[in-house]
């Protein structure tokens, strides 16, 4: 802990209560294997750490762009509409729907005249 001190100034050790939770929570873990998740987390994070931190076990999290965002509904969304035609039983639709959206359609069409 004082190594933690040492990097975040912020960070205190003073209180028994709080050594004894961490004690409780890490006697489990290897030295080994807390030092070196310390070390990572001092690369990475401007914050104290936690006893989860020192644990490890989980990547760091990586901020998703916009683009990786995107990308991820869109194959969440095909595979909600593979998983419909899967379950469901899908028909084209009657005659009398299309020949009416076909109406509505050409509706709304533009003239070559009128733009």
């Amino acid at each position: 802990m004082k190594l933690i001190t040492n990097v975040y100034q912020n960070f205190e050790v003073e209180d028994p209560a709080k050594i004894d939770v961490w004690y409780m929570v890490l006697r489990e873990t290897s030295v080994e294997s807390a030092k070196s998740n310390l070390m990572m987390h001092f690369r990475t994070s401007s914050f104290p750490p936690t006893p989860a931190d020192l644990i490890g076990g989980k990547e760091p999290e990586k901020s998703l762009t916009i683009y990786d965002i995107q990308r991820k509904e869109q194959e969440q969304q095909l595979l909600e509409l593979q998983e419909y035609h899967e379950r469901e039983d899908v028909k084209p639709m009657p005659d009398h729907i299309a020949k009416r959206l076909g109406q509505i359609f050409a509706g709304m069409r533009v003239n070559r005249d009128e733009s």
